[in-house]
């Protein structure tokens, strides 16, 4: 004791160690891009970071078709024959944290039975990828550019060749010109 010397004790401290959180890291959809014709199908697959015990499961959407367009709950794209739009968009979103997700952009082409006429889409140009900041954009027609992150929420449209994503978090983002589209990472 500071007030009497006389008294003192001892005290045994143990430390547990330290749990680890069950957390939801990452989510990465594979392939990133693809080409479905009408009619046609495509599969999907997502790998789920995780740690701590977190379920490193998936729940599929596709935004952008319509009715007759679907995702199976085991990744398997379906893209209906009257399908309207030029791309579609595939997300996966953690179902222990559906903040965690990744999305991937599919374009639709005409179904075809024969190369004779088939016109094929080609993707957006963009660089550098990944970036810490500026992307640089082929955009000739000076066409409105929109950026989405992985939820599918806008969060910039300009018609510039460069987007600044440097106010932005770190993460994938989809980049959309017209019917064209890309995956970008910001550092």
């Amino acid at each position: 004791s500071t007030v009497d010397a006389t008294k003192s004790d001892n005290a045994t401290v143990t430390v547990a160690p330290e749990e680890v959180v069950a957390a939801v890291l990452s989510v990465t959809v594979s392939p990133a891009t693809a080409s479905v014709a009408k009619g046609g199908t495509q599969q999907f697959t997502a790998a789920v970071a995780a740690q701590g015990g977190a379920a490193e499961t998936v729940a599929w959407s596709v935004a952008g078709g319509v009715i007759g367009t679907s995702i199976s709950a085991g990744g398997l794209l379906t893209v209906a024959s009257d399908e309207a739009a030029a791309t579609l968009k595939v997300i996966a979103t953690a179902t222990f944290d559906n903040t965690k997700a990744d999305t991937a952009i599919v374009t639709v082409t005409e179904a075809s039975s024969t190369a004779v006429g088939t016109t094929h889409v080609l993707p957006l140009q963009l660089y550098p990828n990944p970036t810490t900041g500026l992307v640089y954009i082929d955009n000739p027609d000076g066409a409105e550019v929109e950026v989405y992150n992985v939820q599918g929420a806008l969060l910039l449209r300009s018609k510039a060749a460069v987007i600044d994503l440097s106010q932005h978090a770190a993460g994938a983002y989809i980049i959309m010109v017209g019917s064209k589209a890309a995956k970008v990472v910001k550092q």
